[in-house]
């Protein structure tokens, strides 16, 4: 009788990872997804982007709709191709969001520096306001009552 030892995480399929991270939280399997499809989400926003700081904020965005959405990919088997559209869709939004940052602060440049304080707020306050809609429900209310 042969014996043979249980699978590890890193020989299960995508489909059968994202599933025992969808039932039962299981962080080590969501781990595994993250180290098997980094390099391909990487890239994308590597590709997208090019700024260091966005790509990294854009991956980081991308693993967190994965946590937070793993439960709506209906092709568990496809969750590469599922990945490679939200790092891409991810990266866009970034890349819209770093031109406007430039043309306000190109628009800044032409207006005088006594107002320049209360422009940056009113940018740091919109970008907030970007981020906090981004959030579920369940996350942006306790930051709304909070803050």
């Amino acid at each position: 009788m042969t014996v043979t030892a249980p699978p590890t995480l890193d020989t299960l399929c995508d489909r059968e990872l994202a599933t025992r991270y969808v039932r039962r939280r299981d962080e080590p399997a969501f781990a595994a997804l993250v180290r098997r499809h980094s390099a391909l989400v990487l890239g994308v926003c590597q590709r997208v982007l090019g700024h260091r700081q966005d790509v990294e904020d854009a991956f980081q965005a991308t693993f967190l709709v994965l946590a937070r959405d793993a439960h709506r990919v209906r092709k568990r088997d496809s969750l590469a191709s599922w990945l490679h559209g939200v790092a891409y869709r991810t990266s866009l939004r970034a890349a819209e969001s770093r031109h406007r940052r430039i043309r306000l602060l190109q628009d800044v440049t032409m207006i005088e520096d006594s107002s320049l304080a209360d422009v940056e707020a009113r940018h740091e306050r919109q970008i907030l306001d970007e981020e906090l809609q981004a959030l579920p429900e369940k996350y942006r209310a306790p930051l709304m009552l909070h803050y």
